[in-house]
This record gives structure tokens, C-alpha cells and sequence, in this order.
């Protein structure tokens, strides 16, 4: 799932869509493996170097934003109708 989120830019998890003659699905899991050093090294410059509490509710109002998505994501997976 994380790959799916760095996929979509850490706003929403978006697929690895075929696009014909578009990059491979191969490079845009690479692509999307190399987005998460860059996103967790932000994160930490920025609790290095900003105030404490204001990164902190960016930190907690982008896992508010991203989590009803990924639980939709994950919804659209299951082969299991919710009882």
C-alpha cells in the first residue's frame, strides 16, 4: 500500500495503470520506491527544523486526509462483502 500512496504523490493511492507507450509498471514501482526516502527525509527536516507542534498537526492532518482513501482502496480489494 505504501507504494500505491507514493504512486499517487502521498495525496491518495493511485495504481500502477498500464499506459501504452508510457514507462513500464516495473519503473513506476521504482519510481514510486524512490519517492519514499525523499517523503520520510522531508518529514524529518521538517520536525528538525520547524516548530514541533505546527509539523505535528501537518503531520496528523495529512493522515486524516490520506486514511478514508486508503481504506477505500483496501475496500475495493476485498472479495468479501461487508456484513
Amino acid at each position: 500500500m505504501s507504494l500505491l500512496v507514493a504512486n499517487g504523490w502521498f495525496t491518495k493511492p493511485q495504481t500502477f495503470g498500464y499506459q501504452p507507450g508510457g514507462p513500464s509498471t516495473k519503473q513506476k514501482i521504482t519510481n514510486a520506491a524512490i519517492h519514499i526516502p525523499f517523503f520520510v527525509g522531508a518529514w524529518a527536516i521538517a520536525f528538525a527544523s520547524l516548530p514541533t507542534l505546527w509539523v505535528e498537526v501537518g503531520l496528523v492532518g495529512s493522515a486524516a486526509w490520506l486514511t478514508p482513501k486508503v481504506r477505500f482502496f483496501n475496500d475495493q480489494f476485498q472479495n468479501v462483502p461487508n456484513v
